[in-house]
Parts: structure tokens; sequence; C-alpha cells
């Protein structure tokens, strides 16, 4: 995993733009950010224990998710409303509920 802090591309772009190529910092997009901790979390994680990864619905996207029940863990994490489960809108879900 790389060190260093997370900033928007728009600003990272709008840095870029007074340096030369060799001294800008890499971007890393918020799939290519999770994967780099998950894959350096890995080794550490006990066998033979549930592990549950835990996030905010701004890193819940399919790929993601996918990757890590493909890994054997467990998910939990917050849902956009204009997310779909079952092939259904999630907010309208809720309004059934009511």
């Amino acid at each position: 995993m790389t060190d260093g802090i997370c900033i928007l591309y728009r600003t990272l772009a709008k840095i870029n733009r007074h340096r030369g190529k060799t001294s800008r910092p890499a971007f890393f997009n918020k799939s290519s950010l999770a994967h780099q901790i998950l894959a350096a979390l890995r080794p550490l994680l006990p066998t033979g224990w549930p592990v549950y990864v835990q996030f905010q619905s701004w890193y819940a996207f399919r790929r993601l998710i996918k990757c890590i029940r493909c890994q054997g863990r467990h998910v939990t994490c917050g849902l956009k409303h204009n997310r779909t489960l079952n092939g259904k809108r999630l907010n309208h879900h809720a309004r059934e509920l009511v």
C-alpha cells in the first residue's frame, strides 16, 4: 500500500498543472485504494475466523462487494437510495415498508 494523503482528482489535477511530469503524485481511484487496503490486510487476518468488512456507502459498489465476498468475507455497509436490491431500487423498497 502506498503512503500519502487522499485528495480529490480535481484538486490533484490543479496541483499537477504547475509540476513537471516526474514530480507529480500518483492518483488512485476509490476502487484501487480499497483493493490495496484489503490486499495489505490479507496476511494479517486470522484464518478460520469470520471477517466482516465494514465501510460507508461511498465505497458500496458491486465490484468491491463481489471481491470481498469471493474472499469468503462478509460485508456490512450503508447503501445509497438509488442502488438496487434484487432488481428493485432501494427507495421503492422503503415505500413498501410504510
